[in-house]
């Protein structure tokens, strides 16, 4: 009878010490976000436990919300639900998260942490933009659309600034944008602005077009990336579009064009109308290397007539050497 009540003193005891030293999860709000009015986001909230236990309950509560609006949230008991507003403003919420101490019963509710979703008129579209691999000293442009996402424009925004800022803004540029002040309402909600990358070296280049207005958010800004490469020039000599042609044949990328046994033929005619136009060359023979590469081109630059010697997918590469080669020769194109 004793080892029963002890055994039962235990079984009682155990879960009462488990929950004294049960610490509370600690709860993520995530990021604060910009958005727009009529728009919605998803609320990205996580915890973690310092025991290993297991998260499972969430809570959302939205804590303050602009005058007249009508927030919603999708699932305020997950953790990760989406939001909507119909009234720019500050929406502020809060997440707490609980723990599994003992299978099957909550644990501890964590302290909440809170998040900002700002609600602005203004929107830039894209929101973001990586102009991903740019040749060194080369160029290439992004066209970005400033609006007023306020339904009729009945809250104009005045656009006051639009610049480059951030660590790489010299390899960014603002090339076209509209005459400054300018405001966005009824008749006029949008504008466009055009922006270039022209990367100075070979690296990571990151920046923001900021667009400085009338809105809530008086800076808004546009996260900008780009890489600067450089690209291998194609080659001038006869050898290297030999080599280049030989590694197509040997990788399968390019084959002969025509009917049976023909298609190995003319294949190997073109590879011959090349090798005769690195002779001429050697030879001092420039005009006539210009006619023989022209010809060789018109076998492999895609166009039916007259018809090519080669196809797959590298027999454009093989077409854009030989051009180069005309090229740096000074060949009447």
């Amino acid at each position: 009878m004793k080892r029963l009540l002890l055994l039962i003193a235990i079984l009682l005891f155990l879960p009462v010490t488990a929950l004294a030293q049960n610490q509370p999860p600690v709860a993520d709000a995530g990021e604060d976000q910009n958005i727009f009015t009529g728009d919605y986001t998803l609320l990205d909230g996580s915890a973690t436990d310092p025991n290993g236990d297991a998260i499972i309950a969430w809570l959302w509560t939205i804590e303050s919300s602009p005058a007249g609006s009508s927030p919603y949230i999708s699932n305020p008991w997950g953790p990760d639900p989406y939001f909507t507003t119909d009234v720019a403003g500050d929406y502020v919420f809060s997440l707490i998260a609980t723990d599994e101490q003992i299978p099957g019963l909550r644990g501890t509710w964590s302290q909440p942490d809170f998040v900002t979703i700002h609600v602005g008129c203004l929107r830039v579209s894209p929101m973001e933009h990586d102009f991903g691999d740019v040749e060194v000293s080369s160029s290439s442009t992004m066209i970005f659309t400033i609006s007023n996402a306020c339904d009729y424009g009945d809250i104009p925004i005045t656009v006051s600034d639009i610049d480059i800022v951030g660590e790489g803004f010299a390899n960014f540029n603002v090339i076209q944008s509209p005459v400054l002040p300018i405001t966005l309402s009824l008749g006029a909600l949008s504008t466009d602005v055009e922006v270039s990358f022209t990367p100075a070296a070979v690296e990571n280049y990151q920046a923001a077009l900021q667009v400085q207005s009338s809105d809530d958010n008086p800076a808004y800004n546009v996260p900008l990336y780009g890489d600067g490469v450089y690209v291998e020039p194609p080659p001038t000599d006869v050898e290297g579009i030999l080599t280049t042609f030989d590694d197509a044949i040997a990788g399968g990328t390019i084959t002969g064009d025509g009917p049976g046994g023909s298609a190995a033929g003319r294949m190997g005619a073109l590879y011959n109308m090349i090798e005769a136009a690195g002779d001429l060359i050697a030879d001092g023979d420039i005009e006539g290397a210009c006619r023989q590469l022209m010809d060789a081109y018109q076998r492999c630059d895609g166009d039916t007539k007259p018809p090519d010697f080669i196809t797959g997918t590298d027999a454009d590469e093989v077409a854009a050497e030989i051009m180069a080669l005309m090229t740096s020769l000074g060949c009447d194109l």
